[in-house]
């Protein structure tokens, strides 16, 4: 199991987010170990299949400034491969 990155063709660049979650503890019973977080539900298109699922943000990730690159959370999708074409559509109202 793992995310599913994706390189866009054009900048997204989002002004709001559903859920943000300021620390999200990575390890049980630590102090340190966190990360803010923010979600926004999506859908994700791959072969004319909508499955719904999550845009994130891991705001320590080394990709949070790069509008290019996008990380998502879905159920698993079969025969999904490295450098497949795929679409996601965004509700409006998470770029006012």
């Amino acid at each position: 199991m793992a995310t599913i990155n994706i390189i866009l063709k054009d900048k997204l660049i989002l002004s709001n987010w559903q859920y943000t979650f300021d620390k999200v503890y990575w390890l049980p019973n630590s102090d340190t170990w966190y990360e803010k977080l923010s979600f926004t539900p999506i859908i994700f298109i791959y072969k004319q299949k909508e499955v719904q699922a999550w845009l994130y943000k891991a705001y320590k990730s080394p990709h949070k400034d790069n509008d290019y690159l996008v990380e998502i959370i879905a159920p698993y999708i079969d025969n999904l491969g490295i450098n497949d074409i795929c679409k996601i559509e965004i509700n409006e109202k998470y770029f006012k």
